[in-house]
């Protein structure tokens, strides 16, 4: 959290990269001093540096520094307000991570260009978008070791969450619980890696020392659930704040609390309520 001494690292950094010539790296620095300005909230030095980024990563062909500088150019846009813009810088960078095949930066992208949609109004593509973002990360985390899945976890987590707000804006609120619930498992499955971090955890039931991902619950499981044991279920999800929504940012507070309850019959009622509205504050670390 000290800002200012990580922005006079960053660029010293920078200034050491231009004393030997290193273009690449002098493209590294000036996207660090950006994020430094970024976390400071200056946003038009922020922009200022993005740019020199991009400029230094296309003089010198790298395809990896272009992609992460248009995406971060994208984010600045998007602090400002500035959504038509951010969306032109995230498709550019899209094109850009689907050519290296980087899925990782690939759903990042994904999802704040998701959040851009939203922003928007564009709902349906905004949806498309992260549906895909979130099929990127199945299939990357699925190869990584427990180290770097954890981190995959983390930003799927906030995908499905993302997704899951996007379909409330279209009236799908039965399809948000199933995103919901898809979600769950996913921040179970990270607790599990976790937990197999610092103890090895064997399951013998079923004969393997891997850690164990739960299988998401479908929207007809749920009904089925309810209705087979004559239950009245109640799933909550919590709803980070405007200035969380895009990754790359840092844990905002909740603001609001999305509620399904699920009846006996297999019908489903929900309810958003606004927390700010009620003057309720609960801490920052959305699961």
């Amino acid at each position: 959290g000290e800002n200012i001494q990580s922005l006079k690292a960053h660029e010293k950094g920078l200034e050491n990269a231009r004393d030997i010539g290193d273009r690449k790296s002098e493209s590294y620095r000036l996207l660090n001093v950006g994020l430094a300005y970024h976390a400071l909230n200056s946003l038009s030095q922020t922009i200022e540096y993005y740019e020199e980024s991009l400029t230094v990563a296309r003089e010198i062909d790298h395809r990896p520094l272009q992609a992460r500088a248009l995406s971060n150019l994208g984010m600045a846009e998007a602090d400002i307000g500035n959504y038509d813009e951010a969306i032109s810088y995230y498709e550019k960078s899209l094109i850009i991570t689907q050519m290296l095949q980087d899925p990782n930066l690939e759903a990042t992208t994904l999802n704040n260009l998701g959040h851009a949609l939203l922003a928007t109004n564009r709902l349906n593509e905004a949806e498309t978008r992260l549906r895909e973002a979130i099929t990127n990360l199945d299939t990357l985390r699925n190869r990584l070791d427990d180290a770097y899945r954890v981190s995959i976890f983390d930003t799927q987590i906030y995908t499905y969450n993302l997704l899951e707000q996007i379909l409330i804006a279209q009236d799908k609120q039965d399809a948000a619980l199933e995103i919901s619930e898809a979600g769950r498992a996913r921040a179970m499955a990270k607790l599990l890696v976790d937990g197999s971090q610092s103890k090895k955890i064997e399951f013998a039931e079923l004969d393997s020392t891997e850690p164990y991902e739960p299988e998401p619950l479908t929207l007809n499981e749920i009904r089925q659930l309810a209705r087979e044991h004559n239950l009245t279920l109640v799933e909550y999800s919590l709803v980070p704040e405007e200035a969380f929504r895009q990754q790359g940012k840092q844990r905002g507070n909740v603001a609001k609390i999305h509620i399904w309850v699920v009846q006996p019959t297999g019908d489903i009622k929900f309810r958003s309520v606004d927390l700010k509205e009620k003057g309720i504050e609960i801490a920052n670390d959305i699961k």
